[in-house]
């Protein structure tokens, strides 16, 4: 009985290993894709709230912040109602700038166990600037157009190993890369 204890732990040595790095592999994976599909809920929920909304996160955090960002300029950005009793009065139609009331503070996006945000890396845009006179490199900013800032995530597992979540500020394309650092190119 000890002998087949024996050989058992020896077993269980060598293949523990190598199972512990495919789940952390694994666990890197899913927080990139779970970055990826809620940039994707950002950039929806912005564009039928009709707010800017904002994502944001600290290096060595497990989690993201999103939030309706309400700052000085932000009416410029959205935040319109149609207004209809312009046409009942024979004019044109014309829109009607609320007022931002934030409804709450914010969503917490939880990363899966083990994986920590390294970096968010957002090229400074005209418009971001226009919208918040003391910006934030650390936030992406998600307009009711569907444009977002152009960015780029990562993550890491504490491995040390990295992920990096693309986001195409026209057309709201991610992508995940595994490899080397992507650039954030200046398109000024």
């Amino acid at each position: 009985m000890l002998v087949s204890i024996a050989v058992l732990a020896m077993i269980a040595s060598v293949v523990m290993p190598p199972a512990m790095v495919m789940l952390s592999d694994r666990r890197l994976n899913r927080g990139g894709d779970q970055v990826r599909n809620e940039l994707a809920n950002i950039r929806l929920d912005a564009m039928r709230s009709g707010q800017v909304m904002m994502l944001s996160g600290n290096p060595g955090d497990e989690q993201l912040t999103v939030a309706a960002y309400f700052g000085g300029n932000a009416a410029t950005e959205g935040n319109t109602v149609m207004g209809p009793s312009a046409l009942t009065m024979g004019g044109k139609q014309a829109s009607i700038t609320a007022i931002p009331v934030p409804t709450d503070a914010g969503r917490t996006i939880e990363l899966p166990e083990t994986i920590r945000l390294t970096e968010i890396r957002v090229m400074q845009s005209q418009r971001s600037a226009m919208i918040n006179s003391t910006p934030t490199a650390s936030s992406i900013y998600f307009y009711p157009d569907g444009t977002t800032s152009d960015a780029v995530v990562r993550v890491q597992n504490r491995d040390g190993e990295t992920l990096q979540i693309s986001l195409r500020g026209v057309t709201g394309h991610t992508e995940i890369f595994d490899g080397p650092p992507v650039a954030v190119v200046d398109a000024s």
